[in-house]
């Protein structure tokens, strides 16, 4: 990640990545509350989750390099003939 998250006992811990999109279109900070009796190694990790889960990551992975318009329609066409594959075997499997 870039930064480094910052946390004290009893206080948030949080991250200048762009977290949940409030209602005005306006990024608010990822946080997560630790509190006094829990491990700073425990709060970070949680964090981690929170951030994979939120897509914070993935999209801090898809912004870090441009993709030319024709590769973004090869992955995407890739990704349908995965999920064809995917339905096909499903049903076949039943």
């Amino acid at each position: 990640m870039h930064g480094v998250p910052i946390a004290l006992h009893g206080q948030a811990v949080s991250h200048l990545a762009p977290g949940p999109v409030a209602d005005k279109g306006v990024r608010i900070p990822m946080r997560v509350r630790v509190p006094d009796q829990r491990s700073f190694e425990k709060a970070l990790r949680r964090f981690k989750r929170e951030c994979i889960r939120e897509g914070i990551m993935a999209d801090m992975r898809k912004s870090e390099f441009y993709d030319k318009p024709s590769v973004r329609r090869r992955r995407k066409a890739n990704r349908a003939r995965r999920r064809r594959l995917r339905q096909v075997a499903e049903l076949e499997g039943k």
